[in-house]
């Protein structure tokens, strides 16, 4: 599953930020599948390359928004 989520993902959106999840414990074992599964779920925003979705706020459009969830239906 992984590795799956790393070739489906274009572009390395977290880059070296550290993901910390302290209400999800079950998640702490499984930071590179979380890393990989949000990099892919950003790509399917359409994000423009040079906005840094951390810190600006990001216009997502609605097709994006709702290609984003039926996407996830196929796996």
């Amino acid at each position: 599953m992984n590795s799956k989520y790393k070739n489906l993902a274009v572009k390395d959106f977290l880059g070296k930020e550290l993901i910390n999840f302290p209400s999800l414990e079950n998640l702490k074992e499984q930071t590179e599948l979380v890393r990989n599964y949000l990099n892919y779920y950003l790509t399917l925003l359409n994000l423009p390359n040079e906005t840094d979705w951390l810190s600006e706020k990001v216009t997502v459009t609605n097709g994006d928004y709702l290609r984003s969830f039926l996407y996830l239906r196929y796996f």
